[in-house]
């Protein structure tokens, strides 16, 4: 199992395995504000410069973001 293998409690793996089965949930709730992605995608080609930043965790996604802008 993997909770033994990585000295996880059983209480840890469930909350993981909660998580992993509610990603198709959050990907559904996603796609259903695809609209508001549209309009603030118009509102980000308005510009010609844009600075990003991303702090902890988040630097990875934001080092992306300014190389794919």
């Amino acid at each position: 199992h993997l909770w033994l293998e990585h000295n996880l409690i059983y209480q840890e793996y469930k909350s993981i395995l909660k998580s992993l089965l509610n990603i198709p949930i959050l990907i559904e709730s996603m796609l259903a504000n695809v609209d508001s992605y549209k309009e603030a995608a118009k509102e980000v080609a308005r510009f010609a410069n844009i600075f990003y930043l991303g702090r902890g965790l988040h630097s990875p996604i934001a080092a992306e973001w300014s190389l794919k802008m």
